[in-house]
């Protein structure tokens, strides 16, 4: 017994504190690693993500929201942590508390109809915890082999799916075409943006028809060129879209100072700013007094925004 012990300490920390640690960061690594890789692959396929299926809940103003997720991913961390070193059953007892605090502070932190927007995450959730048993699968067998060169093919897994998944991004990035972008279901406001900006052709946000207004202002930020800007103006259909906040339909100075506005602070130039009509305002007041659109565009730009 003393003999079987002793080999088991030579070749394996499993079960002890040092083990428990190691394995809690590789975990937390992975999971670093898996909302990078997919967040990359969504960019190009589509594949929903937390940021798209609670677009409509800013995290700023729910802090109970944010709890919610970290206690979440602290308690996924701790039950594969339990599954490696314990046993199944130990680590969903570990995993419950966390688990069941985490909904309920999302449940409180956000409305009946926002909460709803959960259950649009259940596909999402398990291809999460598909990844993270995984890696609670290459740990377990991590313990189990006594080769160095082995243990570090194993470890390097979740690196050799990042490369993978990075490689596809860029590689379908690069081929990215305007078929592409017509022959995807979701987000083509998206897909023709991003074509626009890698071949820095605004005529291409044309596919979008009354809603390349967007499409238009990626171009204009991105390359920096204000005649994008004029452009705009020359789609009819991409001006009689968009309106004020207070519904009264955009000017074309509008239109020219929203653009140029961007391109300024994208660009960090503030002389773009002198190109904006100094009589055109900005619809709100600062300390009880009118903004104009050229004053909005330096504050913003030398990061003056204090209102």
């Amino acid at each position: 017994m003393g003999e079987e012990f002793q080999k088991v300490e030579v070749f394996s920390d499993r079960g002890t504190v040092k083990g428990g640690v190691k394995t809690f960061f590789y975990l937390l690594f992975v999971l670093a690693i898996f909302y990078i890789s997919t967040y990359l692959f969504s960019n190009r396929f589509d594949i929903l993500m937390p940021s798209n299926l609670l677009a409509p809940i800013d995290l700023v103003n729910y802090p109970l929201v944010m709890v919610s997720y970290f206690l979440f991913i602290v308690g996924v961390i701790i039950y594969g942590t339990f599954f490696i070193h314990k046993n199944f059953l130990s680590s969903l007892v570990a995993l419950a508390p966390f688990f069941v605090i985490s909904l309920i502070s999302f449940n409180l932190g956000v409305t009946r109809e926002e909460f709803g927007y959960i259950i649009f995450a259940v596909p999402y959730f398990f291809v999460f915890m598909a990844f993270v048993s995984l890696a609670c699968f290459l740990m377990r067998f991590y313990y189990k082999v006594n080769s160095s060169r082995s243990r570090v093919i194993i470890l390097s897994a979740p690196f050799a799916i990042f490369v993978i998944f990075l490689l596809i991004s860029s590689i379908n990035m690069a081929t990215l075409s305007v078929s592409d972008c017509d022959s995807t279901s979701e987000s083509k406001e998206k897909c023709y943006s991003a074509l626009a900006v890698k071949e820095n052709d605004a005529s291409v946000c044309e596919n979008l028809g009354s809603y390349g207004y967007g499409c238009y202002s990626e171009v204009a930020y991105s390359s920096g060129d204000l005649s994008v800007c004029d452009e705009i103006l020359l789609n009819k259909e991409v001006v009689g879209q968009f309106s004020h906040f207070n519904s009264s339909p955009l000017t074309d100075f509008d239109i020219i100072s929203t653009c140029y506005r961007g391109v300024a602070v994208s660009k960090k130039d503030v002389s773009i700013c002198d190109k904006i009509p100094s009589d055109i305002m900005a619809g709100f007041k600062v300390r009880g007094q009118p903004l104009s659109e050229r004053d909005w565009c330096y504050d913003l730009v030398n990061d003056e925004v204090d209102y």
